[in-house]
């Protein structure tokens, strides 16, 4: 895994900048930078950064060891004076000591890939760097404490039962289903159904959100044997047709 830097603050000049690193080297490179021999974990430390024996600004370091960091992995955080030139020189070193420049939202997709974060907040976390109302704010930061997550997880587990029933079957094939677990599934499905239409109407003026549930490995398009739920909002950016519901799908194998 690549060690990525980025600056986290808006371009442009302004009284300070917040550059991020995240990756194995993270550490490495900040201590190099500031000619220091060790960085005592979560601890603001006020430094000089080097470069061709020049100092580059003062700054303040804060180093976060993995797994206890936003990412999951070793995190540095320099907050500099927010000149664009000071910015561009201290990231120019640090891409010379082994670091490459992050891509978009990479940092959130680290914390996703490592366990940091579910989906839903990664989501949240957009759509609250985007959000322009108090009211976006206000949804966006509940999304992001897990009350999506939350509120889905019963959902889930329902699903997920159902599926090992269902791949049970499928094991067994010379056997169907006894009736009363036919049943059961028939239940099971009619109440996430319901469950998720409470929930979609409530999102009614929400951010469109849509979730699929299927057999590991299987394409949302084509879900042969998988289960399908999709939840829309009326977020006009996201869909055409505006439409609001719920829906479940059972598809057979082709």
């Amino acid at each position: 895994m690549s060690t990525i830097v980025a600056l986290s603050t808006p371009r442009g000049r302004g009284a300070l900048a917040v550059i991020r690193l995240s990756g194995p080297l993270a550490i490495n490179i900040a201590t190099h930078l500031a000619g220091l021999g060790d960085i005592e974990p979560r601890k603001a430390k006020l430094t000089k950064l080097v470069r061709d024996e020049h100092i580059i600004d003062e700054v303040i370091l804060t180093c976060f060891l993995a797994p206890h960091s936003l990412t999951g992995e070793d995190v540095v955080e320099i907050s500099c004076h927010g000149s664009p030139a000071v910015v561009r020189q201290i990231v120019d070193r640090i891409l010379e000591l082994g670091a490459v420049l992050a891509g978009p939202g990479e940092f959130t997709l680290r914390a996703l890939s490592n366990g940091k974060i579910n989906l839903a907040q990664a989501e949240a976390i957009r759509d609250l760097i985007s959000a322009q109302t108090d009211a976006a704010v206000k949804q966006a930061a509940r999304q992001m404490n897990g009350e999506l997550s939350n509120t889905l997880s019963p959902f889930k587990e329902k699903l997920v039962e159902v599926i090992v029933l269902l791949e049970s079957a499928l094991e067994f094939v010379e056997d169907d289903l006894p009736v009363p677990r036919v049943n059961e599934i028939e239940e099971t499905l009619a109440a996430v159904v319901v469950g998720v239409e409470k929930l979609s109407a409530s999102l009614k003026g929400q951010p469109y959100c849509k979730m699929w549930l299927g057999f590991r490995n299987f394409s949302k398009a084509v879900m042969p044997g998988g289960l399908m739920i999709r939840m829309c909002g009326n977020h006009r950016s996201r869909t055409r047709t505006g439409n609001t519901g719920a829906r479940v799908r059972l598809r057979a194998g082709s």
